[in-house]
């Protein structure tokens, strides 16, 4: 996600409805929007879809783990796994 997927530097939960709420400049919000959209068709191309999430401690939040379970809970995380469980391939989920 973080390599393929435009990042802000503040969480907007109106993510999509408004674009403005990101510090990002117009196309960089542009290809946020683009990429998010294009999860769904790289997911249906995909036979694997490998989740690299070893337990670490946030880099700026030093209280917060992030991990498998961690995972789980964002939201473009959610997005990609219920893609897979929802392709009209059989892509495997390996975490």
């Amino acid at each position: 996600d973080f390599c393929s997927v435009p990042q802000s530097s503040e969480a907007c939960p109106e993510l999509l409805d408004d674009p403005g709420c990101m510090d990002l400049t117009d196309d960089a919000g542009d290809d946020l929007v683009r990429a998010v959209r294009s999860i769904p068709a790289y997911v249906e191309a995909s036979n694997l879809l490998l989740v690299l999430a070893p337990t670490l401690q946030h880099a700026e939040k030093a209280e917060r783990i992030c991990d498998l379970c961690s995972w789980r809970r964002r939201g473009w995380c959610r997005a990609e796994a219920l893609c897979a469980h929802l392709s009209r391939r059989s892509v495997r989920i390996m975490p």
